[in-house]
């Protein structure tokens, strides 16, 4: 059963990334934090490509649209013809859209096209988290890209994870005192130290004092 397994993790970015790659592979998860919806890649590039149609200007977004039209030429070069080096983002999608949200699915198409399928893993409940926003936006304000662009940037949106008995749990360290699993992975244990000179009071163990002194530790 999925219910006998945990994950501990020191930090709640590391519970999240585990969650993202587990969910991503099909398997029902359960985690104490929630997950933040700007970390996933499409997510980001979506916001990116909005904020290009609202701001052709802005660098970064400019860069982000640039990638997205380069690879729509190599998928569609003869459709793309002698125009293929003028092409903008605006140029490669349909002719017109009616609402924000039309636009934003237009442009989860094109990513849908040129994104690896590797990449999708574990992305739904962001997108989808993500198109409820835009929803939400637009039915208490309108189809203002720009409006939505500045709400976006102000809110932190964040999703749960699936409520079920059986399922993976990850939790951190700190908050498994107490809890006991029959199968316990710990993942990123390369990266653990077991005294940190940055962090004095952060210890995984109590040292002897003949190791502390072994290993230079001042008492």
């Amino acid at each position: 059963s999925l219910s006998d397994i945990a994950v501990l993790v020191r930090e709640n970015k590391e519970g999240e990334n585990v969650a993202n790659f587990l969910t991503g592979h099909g398997y029902n998860v359960i985690t104490n934090d929630s997950m933040n919806v700007k970390s996933s890649y499409v997510v980001n590039q979506l916001s990116l490509l909005l904020g290009y149609m609202d701001n052709s200007y802005d660098t970064v977004c400019k860069f982000a649209a640039q990638k997205v039209v380069d690879r729509y030429v190599e998928l569609h070069p003869v459709e793309c013809g002698i125009f293929a080096g003028e092409l903008t983002l605006a140029d490669i999608l349909p002719p017109s859209y009616t609402s924000l949200i039309e636009l934003t699915e237009q442009l989860f198409a094109l990513l849908k096209e040129q994104v690896p399928m590797v990449q999708w893993r574990g992305e739904t409940l962001y997108i989808q988290s993500f198109m409820d926003a835009i929803k939400d936006y637009v039915s208490r304000n309108g189809n203002c890209l720009h409006g939505f662009l500045k709400h976006w940037n102000e809110i932190n949106p964040s999703i749960s994870s699936v409520k079920t008995e059986n399922a993976i749990q990850i939790v951190t360290v700190h908050k498994s005192k107490g809890l006991a699993f029959p199968y316990v992975i710990l993942p990123f244990v390369e990266n653990m130290k077991l005294y940190n000179e940055k962090k004095p009071s952060r210890r995984w163990c109590p040292l002897d004092e003949e190791i502390e002194v072994a290993a230079g530790v001042k008492l």
